[in-house]
Order: C-alpha cells, then structure tokens, then sequence
C-alpha cells in the first residue's frame, strides 16, 4: 500500500490498519516489524484467540516479546522447525518493553487513536496502556507464540533510539494525555497470556 500519512516521513499506524481493512476482509489485522520471522506457531496461537469468548464478545489487541537469534540463515528461516530448534539453542528473550507485532480485530478504535508513527520509541507500549484503559483484552502471546527476531552484531536492538526524530511518539502523546505511565505498556501488562495446556493445546487465561 502507498503511504498516505505520515509523520516526519515515517507510516503513521493507524492509517496503515484503516487502509488494509478498507483493501481486504479479515477477523484480524496485524502490523509486524519486518525483521520478525514467524512459525505454525502464530496459526496456532490465532486460532485460540478467534474460538476465545475475549474476541467473539469484545474487542482484542495480541502483543508478545521477541525472540533474538543471531544471524539467522537463509535455510534456518526456510523450516519452522529449524527456526524453532535454532530459537531454543541460541535465542534469548528480549525485553518485555520491546513490542514487535500487534494483532487486533477488526473492532480495535484505530480512528481513536493518536498518529502516532512505526519505528519511533512508545508507540508499542502505549497501545498497551490505552488498550487497558479501554477495557479492550489485551492478550500477551510470548508463551506460544515464537517470534524471532534476525539479530546481527551490527544491532537490531533499540534501534528506534537511534532513529532521528526518536522521540516524536512522546511528544506527540504529551500533547494529547498529558502523562502516560509507559511502564503499564509491556507486555507482562496485559490482562491476559497464552499458554499451552496439558493436551499442548493453546489457551488463554487471565492473569
């Protein structure tokens, strides 16, 4: 899709969710980083949600830490079960600040919500904080969910900090709410998680 809005030349969010529901029907819609490579996993985890009775009667946000590896090769990232293996030899979780995807369902208030812009520090968290102020369920995926991230020695983390115009998020929200207390927005935040139950199926308890 063109970009359309932006901020400082950057995607503004929410644009990109209301163009991609305007182009395609769909009981979700998802932004992920594209450095982030996924297995069965996601179907799986998807799945639990849409049969939950947290997205068939309300309104859902699906969030989840990441998981580093270190330069990831072409044919680890062409098996699932490579990736996974590979994941669980030489991965390491990453902090539970650092949000990579964000899945919602169709119901989720895009239009209420501020341009704030991809790739800029406190985006991630602040939909966490104001999902939990909407009473919309907020899910944390990270137990079922793998979602690995293709680490190099060069970076790959914290690279929004880095970025010029790194606090444009901030400011842009400090305009609106004044004061918003970030460290709500993790991921451990979220009033719900995913978890495998003793069949291995996926389920979703509250905290």
């Amino acid at each position: 899709l063109p970009i359309i809005h932006a901020g400082k030349g950057v995607p503004v969010l929410k644009h990109m969710y209301l163009a991609a529901m305007e182009k395609i029907e769909s009981p979700l819609y998802a932004f992920v980083n594209g450095d982030i490579l996924f297995t069965q996993s996601l179907l799986e985890t998807l799945v639990s949600v849409l049969q939950s009775h947290l997205y068939q009667n309300g309104t859902v946000l699906v969030v989840g830490r990441r998981t580093n590896v270190l330069n990831v090769k072409r044919k680890t990232a062409s098996s699932f079960q490579d990736l996974a293996n590979v994941s669980v030899k030489n991965g390491s979780l990453f902090t539970s600040w650092g949000l990579d995807y964000f899945i919602t369902s169709k119901t989720f208030p895009w239009r209420d919500m501020p341009d704030v812009v991809i790739g800029r520090v406190g985006y991630d968290n602040f939909l966490v904080v104001e999902s939990n102020k909407r009473k919309i369920a907020v899910i944390d995926a990270t137990k079922t969910l793998l979602a690995v991230h293709q680490t190099t020695k060069k970076g790959g983390n914290f690279e929004s900090r880095k970025k010029l115009n790194r606090d444009y998020n901030i400011n842009l929200i400090a305009k609106i709410y004044k004061k918003v207390n970030y460290a709500m927005g993790t991921s451990s935040a979220a009033k719900y998680f995913t978890k495998y139950n003793s069949k291995s199926q996926v389920c979703i308890v509250k905290r």
